[in-house]
């Protein structure tokens, strides 16, 4: 199960000028992952490359996603 938050806009941007953060936490290992978004729209496509390498590098499928519908 992996939890997600995206948070933002933030007051101040970020060096490339991001508004926004989005955590990923593996709830089982609790690795943790942040990415740095420029607009809201770009965590599906986050998320779709997180999930990617997560599951290309432990043989596992990600089951279940939760979220508080940021």
């Amino acid at each position: 199960m992996i939890h997600t938050d995206l948070c933002g806009p933030m007051g101040t941007k970020g060096l490339d000028g991001e508004l926004y953060f989005m955590l990923m936490i593996n709830d089982y290992t609790r690795m943790t992952a942040v990415s740095f978004l420029k607009k809201k729209y770009d965590a599906f496509e986050c998320f779709n490359i997180y999930k990617e390498v997560v599951e290309n590098e432990t043989d596992l499928k990600i089951k279940c996603l939760r979220l508080d519908n940021g």
